[in-house]
């Protein structure tokens, strides 16, 4: 995975070049594992506030979201409600739902047809990265430039997805 342009520099001395493997090593450690701030900073070698420094101005939890979760995942959680509800229907309303029951089932039934309709950042974010794997072992001077573009490209997509009023 490439880092946010502000992670990136072309020019720079052997001491910012260190910090700057650092900070990708964190990132990466960050977007693709369970490992706190305090356990990343200890196999980077950084301090704790240097790391949450990093982590806070970069804005890395959305990234650590986005590459986390899945379409399918909410989908299937989305499915799981409805079927609780199915049951509470069927177990203690004698198979008719209440209103509450309707009005929950129609909202996510109308979340589950959005989620299908729409790419959320999850799913950019999956193409991107696996786009920017494929570059980097075709082409590692050119995946150096995609790569900023590319989480440029995220930023603005989540800027947009949450500021969409049609998505859940």
């Amino acid at each position: 995975m490439s880092l946010p342009s502000h992670l990136s520099h072309s020019n720079y001395s052997t001491m910012g070049k260190r910090k700057d493997d650092e900070k990708t090593k964190a990132y990466e450690l960050y977007c693709n594992t369970n490992l706190t701030q305090k356990e990343i900073a200890a196999v980077v070698g950084v301090s704790a506030t240097q790391m949450s420094g990093w982590a806070k101005k970069g804005n890395w939890e959305m990234y650590r979201t986005a590459n986390q979760v899945t379409v399918e995942q909410l989908i299937y959680e989305t499915y799981q409600q409805l079927a609780a509800i199915n049951k509470d229907v069927k177990d203690n309303y004698k198979g008719i739902p209440t209103s509450a029951h309707a009005q929950a089932k129609s909202t996510l039934t109308g979340d589950i047809e959005k989620l299908r309709k729409r790419h959320n950042l999850s799913a950019y974010h999956s193409v991107l990265r696996e786009t920017l794997e494929w570059l980097t072992k075709v082409d590692s001077e050119k995946a150096k430039s995609f790569g900023p573009l590319m989480l440029e490209f995220l930023t603005e997509k989540a800027k947009a997805l949450s500021n969409d009023k049609n998505i859940g």
